[in-house]
C-alpha cells in the first residue's frame, strides 16, 4: 500500500498512477484535474497559503468523486484498477491527515443573504414562490452527466426514474434569464437547473430550500453541451470562487470546458451591447488557469 508523507508533486503522483511513457496522459478529466492541481500548488508563492489551500481541497473533491465512481466507467470516464485506487486513496488520506476531513461547502459555499431569506420566507408563506425540502421533489431538476454531456430524468408519476434525455435549454423551455436557466450546485456537487415559472416563481433558492450551495448563477446547454455559464444571483451573490467549484466539478463531470464562457454582470465596463447584454465574458479555461478573473476586480462577480 502506498502512503504519502507529503504532497505528491504532479509529477510523482502521475509516476504511482502509472503514467509513464506512452500513458503520460490519463484518460479521465478527473484524474487529469489533480495533476493539474499538485503543479499549481507547487508553483504557487507559500504566502498565498490560503489559495494553497482552497487548491488542496479541490484536490479532496476530486478525489472523491473518483473513487465514489471507480467502477463506473460511465460517469469516471474510465474503470479504475486496484493500484490507481490506492494511489488516489493514498493521496486522499494525506490531505484529509493535513487539513481534516473538510467539507468544501463549509469554507468555499455561500448563504442566501439577508434579504433573500426574508424574501422568501414571505413568498414561500404566500405560496407564490416554488420551494424543494427534499431529494424526491428536487430531482426533476438535478442534471446527469454522461460523457460530458447533460441529461435528465424523465419520471414516472411515483417519481422513478424512467428515461434519460439530454438537455437542451431552450427545447426544455427554460430560457428564463437572458436565453438561460437558473442552476443551483448543492455541496455535495449536484447541479439542479430549470427556468420554469406558472404561477409560482423560480428563484435559486428555490431548488435546495434556502440551502448554502457550493455555486449558483444561470447557465445555457445546447444539445447536452454547456456552452455558458454565469454567477447572477440575487440570493446568494456568487464570487470567482464559487464560478472555480462548478467549474472544477463539470471537469470531474467530463464536461469539454473549451467552447464555454463565464460570465459576470458588469454595469462599468463596456457591455451595454454585448450579448447577454451587461455580461462581461471569459473564458472558462482561462477562468479555471487563472483562478482570478482577469483583469480589475478579480474576484467579483458583480461588477456595478
Amino acid at each position: 500500500m502506498i502512503t504519502y508523507h507529503t504532497l505528491p508533486t504532479s509529477q510523482k503522483f502521475a509516476n504511482d498512477m502509472g503514467l509513464t511513457g506512452l500513458l503520460k496522459r490519463s484518460e479521465f478529466p478527473a484524474l487529469e484535474r489533480i495533476i493539474e492541481l499538485l503543479k499549481l500548488h507547487y508553483n504557487l508563492d507559500q504566502r498565498l497559503w490560503r489559495v494553497q489551500f482552497e487548491v488542496r481541497v479541490q484536490i479532496l473533491m476530486h478525489t472523491r468523486y473518483i473513487l465514489k465512481n471507480a467502477s463506473n466507467s460511465e460517469k469516471l470516464g474510465t474503470s479504475l484498477w486496484k493500484k490507481r485506487r490506492e494511489t488516489v486513496q493514498a493521496l486522499q488520506d494525506y490531505i484529509v491527515r493535513t487539513d481534516g476531513d473538510v467539507e468544501a461547502g463549509d469554507y468555499f459555499g455561500r448563504d442566501v443573504d439577508a434579504h433573500g431569506q426574508n424574501e422568501d420566507q414571505n413568498a414561500v408563506a404566500q405560496g407564490v414562490q416554488q420551494w424543494y425540502t427534499d431529494k424526491a421533489t428536487r430531482r426533476q431538476f438535478k442534471l446527469s452527466f454522461r460523457s460530458g454531456l447533460a441529461n435528465r430524468w424523465d419520471l414516472s408519476p411515483n417519481g422513478g426514474k424512467t428515461a434519460l434525455r439530454l438537455y437542451d435549454t431552450d427545447q426544455w423551455g427554460d430560457n428564463l434569464e437572458k436565453n438561460m436557466s437558473l442552476f443551483a450546485m448543492d455541496v455535495k456537487g449536484r447541479i439542479y437547473a430549470s427556468g420554469r415559472e406558472g404561477e409560482q416563481q423560480l428563484k435559486h433558492s428555490s431548488f435546495l430550500a434556502g440551502a448554502r450551495v457550493l455555486a449558483a448563477g444561470t447557465i445555457r446547454i445546447e444539445r447536452g453541451q454547456i456552452v455558458g455559464i454565469s454567477g447572477k444571483s440575487g440570493h446568494y451573490k456568487p464570487t470567482v470562487q464559487q464560478m472555480l467549484n462548478v467549474l472544477e466539478r463539470l471537469r470531474a463531470y467530463q464536461v469539454n470546458l473549451n467552447p464555454v464562457t463565464v460570465y459576470r454582470e458588469n454595469y462599468k465596463g463596456d457591455y451595454q451591447h454585448a450579448n447577454p447584454r451587461d455580461f462581461e465574458p471569459c473564458p472558462a479555461m482561462t477562468l479555471l488557469s487563472k483562478r482570478a478573473w482577469p483583469g480589475v476586480e478579480p474576484y467579483s462577480m458583480w461588477i456595478g
